[in-house]
């Protein structure tokens, strides 16, 4: 689609101006030119001759004409701001070339060719692992690029920006945005031809967005990942976390950066992971010999002091079923709350004897879900 502005109408035609111009004299009841001086024109006008006022507005209109011709010509020459003194203003001279770049980019797009369509940006990605023939099958696939329509473009800072605004569908949802465009040596092209996505993931080591990957594919070191408009297909890398998939990316996000909040819950094989990790973090303060430092607060106290706790064992499995599991979906975290109770051991008391025991303990503790196996966040 053309942004070309409509052609400059051409002069009006002359009339035919007839006899030559007739000379002037004063008006009546002007005085005439004292002898001596130049005579006048002499003669009086024809009656109601009106040709000298004629020329006079026909020459005005050449010139009108000819002054539109002009500038016509230069706004559609591309010549430098400097020659039209628009830029400053921030009228762009574009001649339809950029909305003809943005059309090419969404077709290249809509059939696939991945390398076509990052030749027509200006930037490149940080990572171009989601930028691949493969990966845009995929999102083509599931919501095909039709009906593209460029619908006109609207004046940047200066000659070689401006914003073409565009519109297409991807499987039944249409998209519409202003895609940013610049123009260098080479012509016009996308200033981004793919979504920078930024996430949590750089913020926070335990937000779920850590596990996050995009198309089998996991994040940049910093958090991101760059795609092409369209589908998006999302998971994790450990089976305890799943994530809701996306909405599509849209044209609207094609202006450098884009960031999504994604949507995370706790699988099935999450909570048991959580349990076994809790379970394996109990055994170790109920098994014989050296113990992590935490199961000081398990097997330590004024209710073991009668007791070696070196010389405890467990006897039998350890039940959880009084614990409680929430999973918000801010962390990557479990919080895991309750009371164990009747925790079969034997322990050798000071005086010698061995003795069973039902032991228990009040349990809070974050479990991470983001390692496989899950495992418990010691309190720091």
């Amino acid at each position: 689609m053309s942004n070309q502005p409509p052609p400059w109408p051409g002069p009006n035609p002359q009339p035919s101006w007839g006899s030559p111009q007739q000379p002037w004299v004063n008006p009546p009841g002007y005085p005439t030119a004292p002898q001596g001086y130049p005579p006048q024109f002499g003669g009086p006008p024809p009656p109601k001759n009106r040709k000298p006022l004629l020329i006079t507005i026909g020459a005005s209109v050449v010139v009108l004409v000819v002054i539109a011709v002009v500038t016509a010509a230069l706004l559609l020459s591309g010549g430098d701001a400097e020659d039209t003194g628009d830029a400053a203003a921030g009228t762009a001279k574009t001649s339809g070339d950029a909305s003809e770049v943005v059309k090419s980019y969404l077709e290249a797009l809509s059939r696939g060719d991945a390398e076509a369509a990052l030749s027509l940006g200006s930037t490149r990605p940080g990572s171009d692992d989601l930028l691949t023939d493969e990966v845009l099958k995929k999102q083509i696939d599931a919501l095909p690029i039709t009906d593209i329509e460029i619908l006109g473009e609207t004046a940047g800072v200066d000659a070689d920006h401006v914003a073409v605004k565009a519109a297409a569908r991807f499987g039944d949802r249409r998209s519409e945005g202003n895609i940013s465009m610049v123009r260098d040596d080479n012509g016009w092209k996308l200033q981004y031809a793919f979504v920078n996505v930024g996430t949590l993931a750089e913020k926070n080591e335990l937000s779920p967005d850590a596990t996050l990957q995009i198309f089998g594919k996991p994040l940049d070191s910093a958090g991101h990942f760059y795609a092409f408009p369209g589908y998006l297909e999302a998971g994790t890398s450990t089976p305890f976390i799943a994530v809701t998939p996306p909405g599509p990316l849209g044209l609207d996000q094609l202006s450098g950066f884009a960031f999504l909040e994604f949507k995370y819950s706790m699988t099935d094989a999450g909570k048991k992971g959580a349990e076994d990790a809790v379970r394996a973090w109990l055994t170790k303060c109920y098994s014989p010999g050296q113990k992590p430092a935490y199961c000081n607060e398990i097997v330590g106290g004024e209710d073991w002091a009668d007791y070696d706790t070196s010389t405890i064992q467990l006897t039998g499995p350890i039940n959880l079923d009084g614990l409680k599991y929430t999973f918000q979906g801010v962390l990557r975290t479990v919080m895991v709350m309750g009371e164990v109770n009747d925790v079969p051991v034997t322990v050798r008391r000071k005086d010698g004897q061995t003795v069973p025991l039902q032991a228990q303990v009040w349990f809070t503790q974050q479990v991470d879900l983001g390692e496989d196996p899950a495992t418990v966040v010691e309190n720091k």
